[in-house]
């Protein structure tokens, strides 16, 4: 597919600060190849909803590869959804194109985690569904009407 150079650079823009990750599950051993803005926060989502640590085998940034080009690449060893055989052909090529270095390609170095509640998280969601607005989005406005609010007592 050609695209002109607007095209170009919207996807571009839409790639930004994307990440592509590579995971080894140690209770199945299967790799997941997934990709993410927000690197840290959908792994800690992941191990959450995995009930266990999955380890990070490298990342590489959506500039160089693109996840459904990698699902292509190793649809031979799928096993289900985006988990794939633990195949040395597939180890060969993260040790290969992927780091180990988040800091390197890992998101915005403003985004911090923050344990919180899940009562809480639920019904934050919940806040931010009925104003139609994405939850980080609700959950920093809290935040820093919270800052400010302190800010102003100091």
């Amino acid at each position: 597919m050609r695209c002109g150079k607007g095209e170009a650079r919207l996807e571009a823009e839409r790639r930004a600060g994307k990440l592509i990750y590579f995971l080894r599950s140690a209770r199945t051993s299967l790799i997941k190849i997934g990709r993410s803005s927000h690197f840290r926060s959908r792994y800690a989502q992941l191990a959450y909803e995995h009930k266990e640590n999955l380890e990070i085998l490298g990342v590489v940034s959506e500039d160089v590869w693109e996840e459904r080009q990698l699902h292509r690449i190793f649809s031979e060893i799928r096993v289900v959804n985006e988990w794939f055989e633990n195949s040395a052909v597939l180890r060969d090529f993260i040790a290969q194109h992927a780091t180990l270095d988040l800091a390197a390609v890992d998101t915005p170095r403003n985004e911090v985690m923050v344990p919180i509640d899940r009562h809480i998280a639920f019904q934050a969601k919940k806040n931010a569904e009925n104003r139609g607005i994405p939850v980080h989005s609700y959950l920093s406005s809290l935040l820093r009407q919270a800052v400010d609010d302190d800010f102003k007592r100091i």
